[in-house]
């Protein structure tokens, strides 16, 4: 597909850039512009270059593992933790995004999971309070919640989230969900 500079030995095989392909669409909301692909054949510069980026990357962790790399990275645990890191690549790929996903989301739930996890991540070690991310964005939550810090909810994942059993037993219920993740999204650099 893509590799590290038509590399046959990166250690990275197809099957393992098709699946790192796959979390770069989920990275990029689903707005890959598959369309633009498809006309010209190729990757668009930016987001080859990402790739390439995120290759090594993957490369570096999954030979870092225990155990044997070809089987490693069949493990979802193995691609879960990956998907944490935070990579260097630069934004510019983002620039060439389509303006629309290349699918649709058939619930609410299945489109505010992969905006969670897009944005999530620059949150993990913020300190600030709900109630700051409030008044930095004019966006109301929970009031209940403004004293939380924005950390305790962006270290976790979607699947974390809707499962998290908060004060008085309580899981947060998809419209609150929904305004936290407007919140998270809105303040957002």
């Amino acid at each position: 597909m893509f590799g590290l500079d038509g590399d046959p030995d990166s250690g990275i095989e197809p099957k393992q850039e098709l699946l790192l392909f796959c979390l770069v669409a989920e990275e990029s909301g689903r707005c890959i512009d598959l369309d633009w692909m498809w006309e010209n054949q190729r990757i668009p510069p930016a987001l080859s270059e990402a790739l390439k980026i995120a290759c090594e990357a993957a490369h570096e962790h999954i030979t870092t593992q225990d155990g044997n790399p070809g089987e490693v990275s069949k493990r979802e645990s193995c691609w879960n933790e990956f998907r944490g890191k935070k990579l260097s690549e630069p934004d510019a790929w983002r620039d060439e995004l389509s303006e629309t996903a290349f699918t649709v989301a058939n619930t609410q739930e299945e489109s505010l999971a992969p905006e969670w996890e897009r944005v999530r991540h620059e949150f993990a070690g913020d300190s600030r309070t709900i109630g700051e991310l409030e008044a930095l964005t004019g966006k109301v939550w929970m009031r209940t919640r403004r004293g939380d810090p924005i950390y305790f909810y962006a270290e976790k994942t979607w699947e974390q989230l809707r499962a998290e059993k908060l004060r008085g037993n309580q899981r947060l219920g998809i419209t609150s969900l929904r305004g936290l993740v407007e919140l998270v999204s809105a303040a957002a650099s």
